[in-house]
């Protein structure tokens, strides 16, 4: 996931504010070093919420592209199940139905959820990623 497209260094583009700062508005012979740094901490006070939205906006494309993804291949799907919902002991597990079956299944896949694990919230999440007409259960354990 390659994320540098993104990249936004704010010291550097502070840097380039204040080269043009002092070029244009300031006469830095006669401006005290204190006057210096209050202008350099001024700037980034005004960048703070820049700095903060792109922090966001990166921890959101990550997200999507997670997402975009996953898809209903079982390996897949278990994975993100486990990293979203048993991150530690990842007890979840899905066992398939449809191999080797030779009369019709009511269920193509069962999800196998731990106790303590909210099963709606895993039911929701695993209904987003299975094709329309494959038919789950969720069982606990």
């Amino acid at each position: 996931m390659n994320v540098l497209i993104y990249n936004l260094n704010i010291g550097r583009q502070i840097q380039r504010l204040l080269s043009t700062f002092d070029k244009y508005f300031v006469n830095p012979v006669t401006q005290s070093l204190e006057k210096q740094e209050f202008n350099i901490l001024w700037l980034y006070a005004l960048c703070y919420p820049l700095i903060e939205l792109h922090k966001n906006f990166l921890e959101f494309t990550l997200e999507q592209r997670e997402e975009a993804y996953a898809n209903s291949q079982t390996l897949l799907l278990v994975h993100r199940v486990n990293r979203r919902f048993d991150t530690v002991q990842q007890r979840i597990w899905l066992e398939n139905h449809t191999l080797n079956a030779t009369s019709p299944v009511p269920y193509h896949f069962t999800v196998h959820v731990p106790q303590g694990i909210d099963t709606e919230a895993v039911r929701r999440f695993v209904a987003k990623y299975t094709i329309v007409d494959k038919n789950f259960d969720i069982q606990t354990f």
